[in-house]
């Protein structure tokens, strides 16, 4: 793949770019592959500062030379990014994704640094959703400080009562099929039980967890990014039934449910 760096005032450490200006975006002709389940509807802007564990995926367009948001992801430490299974399902290779720490920004700004290796869990479905998780392992280690820092994983059976505030940040779609926001948005999704949400979905597996209701919930480009309860990644933004519609709560992957898949990768 062709990957032309624009480096203005940039610094390259082992192999990571600190830079304020993109590597390469051309917002006019860059169209991501469709994320069949793209998952910030009735939220404010955020700064990095409160959400510093946050990354976006950024895939790179070996056709043309272009690279954009793609999802959202999770630091769980120096080398680590937790993301959605489905965001990297396809014919994606490492070399293909990079991400984008440290900024509140969508294009620009913060650590960018390139995958080195992608682990999905062995069995995740890919068309209901189960075991939607997955692993990036990158080139480099970030740079932590206070706009780049990780998050810590539940403990194992964590329990969370319903209509507990959940916090989902990303820079996904404003509205179902809207367009997405250039800086970080935040909100507040209530958990909602699993019975609650197999009446509406029918299928739903301890391993999945639900929040949302209407006018509030993750959206497309959210895939991936974290939901957070007492400073831990308690879901990863799944699927669900559109956006923030009345009655059809957004769907995750239950953070604590994967910890034994999540350690192994981490030290891979």
């Amino acid at each position: 793949m062709k990957l032309q760096l624009f480096l203005i005032f940039c610094s390259l450490a082992i192999n990571v770019v600190f830079c304020d200006e993109e590597i390469i975006f051309t917002p006019d002709s860059y169209v991501p592959p469709p994320d069949r389940h793209p998952r910030i509807v009735g939220g404010v802007n955020t700064t990095i500062d409160e959400v510093p564990y946050i990354i976006s995926m950024r895939y790179c367009n070996p056709l043309t030379d272009t690279c954009g948001h793609r999802c959202g992801g999770s630091i769980i430490n120096h080398n680590t990014v937790l993301t959605a299974g489905h965001c990297v399902d396809r014919t994606i290779i490492p070399e293909q994704i990079w991400v984008r720490a440290g900024s509140d920004l969508r294009n620009q700004g913060g650590q960018l640094i390139p995958v080195r290796r992608i682990i999905i869990h062995p069995e995740y479905e890919r068309t209901q959703l189960f075991n939607d998780i997955a692993i990036l392992k990158l080139t480099a280690s970030f740079r932590f400080n206070s706009r780049v820092m990780p998050i810590g994983l539940p403990p194992r059976g964590m329990s969370i009562r319903k209509g507990t505030p959940l916090l989902v940040s990303g820079w996904g779609a404003l509205l179902w099929q809207g367009s997405s926001p250039e800086r970080l948005q935040k909100v507040y999704v209530p958990y909602v039980p699993n019975e609650e949400c197999a009446r509406i979905y029918g299928n739903i597996r301890v391993t999945s967890l639900c929040a949302g209701r209407e006018g509030v919930d993750a959206c497309q480009g959210d895939s991936g990014g974290p939901l957070v309860y007492k400073n831990f990644v308690v879901g990863v933004v799944s699927g669900g039934s559109f956006c923030a519609f009345d009655g059809f709560p957004g769907t995750y992957a239950r953070t604590s449910e994967f910890l034994g898949f999540i350690g192994q990768a981490m030290s891979m």
